[in-house]
């Protein structure tokens, strides 16, 4: 990556730091304030008894409360940019995307879920990736209850570049990519018309989880929450070792076919 495009980005990141430094404590106060009048409210027409608006209430309550803890532990990530962690995202901004394509082959069936570093968490702390509908009882995005979306290898970019938010803002940590297995053949093949899986479960299909993907900077803080939460912390790596894994796992295959096709053994060929 050259010098010059990173240290553009480390400047420009420099001055949004230092404006968002300020902003934060004022925000926070705006989310309170409206969580706040929402109790109030909700109070009042818990005493009215009118169901249908308690229950509104309890709904929009739980909204405010979800976005002002989100908005809290965000912010507690901000730090100021740093230049190799923005050549290195700006490299696998490039480059991620075709290693996949060119790495992975269709049978492993692989889908890939981007998120934000908080969003991350919270999958890690659910023990899977489900809908919003289905974590928190109100929809956080596009996806219909029991759904979640995916992309695969030919498509991961719109996860890399768009949804784990790589080179969005450098003053806060890139998100992450689950890597997880489609639970059949027929999920798999119908991702090109709805880009959609079912909810997985990691406690009860562990085996689907095959990779948390994110920056260096993220990965002790991702295996201490995996840790903590009975997830798979040896899943978590970076975007070379994803490859790297996906490559000798394409090699060892290719080699045992090679050598069965032409009657060898790993004595005649270790």
């Amino acid at each position: 990556m050259e010098n010059g495009i990173v240290e553009e980005y480390y400047q420009a990141n420099l001055k949004y730091f230092a404006r968002e430094k300020k902003k934060i404590p004022l925000e926070i106060s705006v989310l309170e304030k409206d969580l706040n009048d929402i109790k109030q409210e909700y109070a009042a027409a818990v005493v009215k008894g009118n169901q249908f608006i308690i229950k509104e209430y309890q709904r929009i309550l739980n909204a405010k409360e979800y976005d002002l803890k989100s908005y809290e532990e965000q912010s507690e990530l901000l730090r100021e940019p740093q230049k190799q962690d923005i050549a290195y995202r700006l490299k696998q901004y490039q480059e991620f995307p075709e290693k996949a394509a060119q790495s992975i082959s269709d049978d492993k069936m692989l889908c890939f879920h981007g998120t934000t570093i908080i969003g991350a968490k919270n999958i890690i702390l659910s023990g899977g990736i489900f809908s919003g509908a289905d974590r928190f009882g109100r929809s956080t995005s596009y996806d219909p209850p029991g759904k979640i979306s995916v992309t695969n290898k030919d498509s991961v970019e719109t996860s890399s570049r768009t949804y784990m938010r790589l080179i969005d803002n450098f003053c806060y940590p890139a998100g992450c990519l689950f890597v997880v297995s489609a639970k059949d053949k027929a999920e798999y093949q119908n991702l090109s018309s709805c880009w959609m899986i079912d909810n997985v479960d990691f406690k009860k299909n562990p085996e689907r989880l095959v990779a948390i993907i994110s920056t260096p900077e993220n990965l002790e803080r991702l295996r201490q929450w995996a840790k903590e939460n009975g997830v798979d912390g040896s899943k978590v790596m970076d975007f070379e070792k994803f490859i790297h894994t996906n490559n000798n796992k394409n090699y060892m295959q290719a080699n045992v076919i090679n050598m069965i096709k032409n009657g060898k053994t790993w004595a005649d060929n270790p």
